[in-house]
């Protein structure tokens, strides 16, 4: 049976703990692709964060599901082949859990990042990480809360108790 297609997660598989593939990988990958096989990058990550890694390997197969499935991109035209976000009940009941736990919350739309407060640290490390950027927001601001994602950030401790 010939392998058709193979999909890799980005962060604890595709890269290295410096957040880029290694050479060996590289070049096994574009290999791959040379033959036929589609590459298709899974991820929980925004989008556009996966576009950097897409061009430093010189991938041309295209897909790639992002938000943990939530969003399918072709990153040949940038086409959205796929969509499925959170219903505006479920984002706005993650914001008020936020505001009473004073835990982080990232929001996710239109493959923008947004924060309430973007001076925090955990906006700090997760941007580096991901080589993204946040953008301040009035979570209450929003016209339209359909989002692919939201992330609550807060330390490992804080999620023993």
């Amino acid at each position: 049976m010939k392998i058709k297609a193979i999909a890799l997660d980005m962060d604890g598989t595709l890269l290295t703990s410096n957040h880029h593939p290694s050479e060996r990988t590289k070049q096994f990958l574009l290999e791959l692709e040379k033959k036929g096989v589609a590459i298709i990058i899974a991820t929980g990550r925004a989008y556009y964060s996966t576009l950097p890694i897409i061009k430093e390997i010189g991938l041309e197969t295209g897909f790639v599901i992002c938000y943990n499935g939530a969003n399918v991109f072709n990153s040949k035209d940038n086409s959205v082949v796929f969509q499925r976000n959170l219903e505006e009940k479920y984002v706005k009941e993650m914001i008020k859990i936020s505001r009473e736990t004073k835990t982080h919350l990232n929001l996710y739309q239109d493959d923008i990042l947004y924060c309430e407060d973007i001076t925090r640290n955990e906006v700090k490390y997760y941007c580096d990480k991901c080589s993204i950027d946040a953008h301040e927001k009035d979570f209450d601001t929003f016209q339209n809360y359909s989002m692919p994602k939201n992330l609550l950030l807060l330390p490992m401790k804080n999620l023993l108790k």
